[in-house]
């Protein structure tokens, strides 16, 4: 005889991330249940699960760039992303994400960071308007007023040029254009994947 398990007993953080299962304890015993299952096919060792009872998969969105959230909380990739605000929180693309108070990259809060004027330029790159970041970390010795992403991991402000968040020594930012493939050039050289050709 098949025992009914009433899903309000779940918390609900792996909903919308393929693969991953959830540990339910039932009289003592743990058991995984894997989410992403046609629902009708969601059962452990002696048990169904009953979604009459909850309409608690209502309430978690997949907003994307691997972020979902409920009336609560918000999840990266089925993790819980410690102190986001829900009511507030969307996402930016490129891993970035913010409520009305902090700046998330991947989950994790960015230090520095302000709420407020923070937006994503591509390519990893974002800005608010004090600070440069890439990958969530601050771009050391950028101006943001000025800052753009060119493509290709390439960026530059007035004075300076950068690739993956490193400024490229000798670049001139003026007349500094991305190419393809992982070329860029300026006025006086050409480039390949950050790194002045021969």
């Amino acid at each position: 005889m098949m025992n009914k398990l009433i899903l309000i007993v779940f918390t609900l953080p792996l909903v919308g991330v393929a693969g991953n299962l959830v540990n339910v304890n039932i009289s003592g015993e743990t058991t995984s249940v894997n989410l992403m299952t046609d629902p009708s096919q969601w059962s452990a060792p002696g048990f169904t699960i009953d979604l009459t009872q909850t309409d608690q998969f209502d309430r978690v969105k997949v907003i994307g760039g691997g972020y979902s959230k409920d009336d609560w909380d918000v999840f990266y990739r089925g993790e819980k992303v410690k102190d986001a605000h829900a009511s507030s929180f969307h996402n930016l693309d490129e891993g970035y994400g913010k409520d009305n108070w902090k700046v998330f990259y991947r989950g994790k809060a960015v230090a520095d960071s302000h709420s407020s004027s923070f937006k994503s330029l591509g390519e990893d790159y974002a800005k608010d308007n004090w600070k440069v970041f890439y990958r969530g970390k601050v771009v050391v010795d950028s101006h943001s007023s000025s800052f753009k992403s060119l493509g290709g991991g390439y960026a530059k402000d007035n004075w300076k040029v950068f690739y993956r968040g490193e400024v490229i020594e000798g670049a001139t930012a003026s007349s500094f254009q991305y190419l393809e493939d992982g070329y860029a050039k300026d006025n006086w050289n050409t480039y390949y994947r950050g790194r002045k050709t021969k």
